[in-house]
């Protein structure tokens, strides 16, 4: 299903339905937050786009400009459209990812009526004004359904798992199962041995190299992915004991190195296959993100967590950002083995935030309530 960048993507910055920061305030004071395995996201999303026809005009069904009849009689469809989800009162989620995917195929419809000659640079002609009105009164009705309802992060992963949606998805499609059973490979390599400090001056040696070296081919690529996954899981052993041992200069390094990767995709470098980097890169992120709140899951049940509000803080958020960071693009890559991962792990997130809720300026209200914004962000979004 192609979906349209409507009307330019106005801004909606202070609708009713935008994701109640006042939720996520506590849980951004409550830590520090690290964008490290964010940057690859940004690249792989510019990647998308510029390969994709996101941007692409607006054109009706048979490829030729709409007229004002078609977006007259389009509008009046969309109209009857908010009534139906007005009187919709259905819990159950899979009812209410069955009316997202009407509301989204016919809102891309109904832009796509609107002739090319009719969008201004300031301010819209009144269809274009009575259009995004009804999709924003039906954006803030889904968002008052949501926000009346029980959810959990189980109904956010069931709602992020049935809409999620990349362009041009096939392109990627070829190599996602080599991209799978590249990483489970990679679960057969042992972790370094080693204390805690020379861990992570093996991992820094390691970054600092590849700084130097570049990454220039795609062999290359993959050779550092292999060997940084292994610094990687080695170091997660040691994530209780990190205490005074500075990560700082690690995830500098890894930024830079991720940055230096994004461009040389965006570029389009000969010397890369796009589409096979960008899944490679993504499942990485993925496969980090996991991992690290896994091993925050087993130090808590085992006791391992050190009672220092700076280490609630960063469990905190290393348990919430596979949830948080999750994307359409980290959805449409993963395997079932890693969606089931991410089903246990939600199930077990009431469990593990007890203990950090009550060393936290965090509340269990805000923790409740912190699904159903993330559902509201997510249904509400412009895709």
């Amino acid at each position: 299903m192609k979906r349209t960048n409507y009307l330019n993507q106005v801004d909606r910055s202070n609708s009713d339905y935008e994701l109640n920061s006042s939720v996520l305030t506590k849980f951004v004071g409550a830590c520090s937050v690290n964008k490290n395995d964010l940057c690859i996201r940004i690249g792989c999303i510019c990647l998308i786009i510029s390969s994709s026809f996101i941007g692409s005009s607006c054109t009706s069904g048979n490829g030729q400009n709409g007229d004002e009849g078609d977006t007259r009689q389009a509008l009046s469809i969309y109209k009857g459209f908010l009534d139906e989800v007005n009187a919709f009162n259905e819990k159950e989620t899979a009812q209410l990812v069955e009316l997202c995917r009407r509301w989204y195929a016919l809102r891309d419809s109904v832009a796509a009526s609107f002739p090319h000659d009719t969008i201004v640079v300031h301010g819209y002609p009144s269809e274009q004004e009575e259009f995004i009105n009804i999709n924003d009164s039906i954006a803030t009705r889904i968002a008052k359904i949501v926000r009346s309802n029980d959810y959990t992060l189980t109904d956010y992963l069931n709602f992020r798992f049935a809409l999620g949606y990349i362009p041009h998805e096939e392109k990627y499609r070829p190599y996602i199962k080599p991209g799978h059973d590249f990483y489970a490979n990679l679960d057969f390599v042992n972790p370094y041995q080693g204390n805690c400090k020379t861990t992570i001056d093996r991992y820094a040696s390691f970054l600092n190299n590849t700084l130097k070296k570049g990454i220039s081919t795609q062999k290359e690529l993959e050779s550092f992915i292999c060997v940084e996954d292994r610094n990687f899981r080695t170091s997660l052993k040691f994530l209780h004991d990190l205490g005074d041992n500075s990560l700082e200069h690690v995830n500098g390094m890894t930024k830079e190195i991720i940055g230096r990767v994004s461009l040389n995709l965006i570029d389009s470098c000969d010397a890369f296959n796009r589409e096979k980097a960008l899944v490679l890169m993504v499942m990485r992120s993925n496969r980090r993100l996991t991992a690290n709140a896994w091993q925050c899951a087993k130090d808590i049940q085992e006791g391992r967590l050190k009672a220092e509000e700076k280490m609630y803080a960063a469990y905190f958020w290393m348990l919430l950002n596979p949830f948080i960071y999750i994307d359409d693009i980290a959805v449409c890559l993963m395997s079932e083995e890693l969606k089931a991962q991410y089903y246990r792990l939600a199930a077990l997130m009431p469990e593990l935030m007890e203990p950090i809720s009550k060393c936290l300026p965090v509340g269990r209200f805000s923790l409740e309530e912190l699904p159903k914004e993330l559902i509201v962000a997510y249904l509400t979004q412009i895709r």
